[in-house]
């Protein structure tokens, strides 16, 4: 049931800042959810997380993650240790204006 009720709630949410039709709830979503949720995260602290990155993808006009598999792939990245050559990367696009 959380699994079913995080895909209902991701949707309101990109449904309210970018319209309709922006994430489709299906099976495989469902599926992407629960991993999600074993991954740690509950309904509600994944809609907290979720809502800061559309935010701030609605400001910059970039479309919404149409799948929840951006968010598993983002969670796997943040529990791997950055190397050099990341952290290079990183400070480079930080000082990007």
């Amino acid at each position: 049931m959380d699994a079913r009720e995080l895909c209902a709630r991701y949707r309101i949410e990109v449904e309210q800042l970018f319209g309709p039709k922006k994430f489709y709830h299906t099976l495989r979503q469902e599926g992407l959810a629960q991993q999600l949720i074993d991954m740690g995260y509950t309904v509600d602290s994944f809609i907290e997380d979720a809502k800061k990155l559309l935010v701030w993808m609605h400001r910059k006009g970039r479309p919404p993650p149409f799948s929840l598999q951006y968010f598993v792939i983002r969670k796997q990245k943040q529990n791997k240790p950055i190397d050099v050559e990341g952290l290079v990367k990183k400070i480079v696009a930080n000082s990007k204006m």
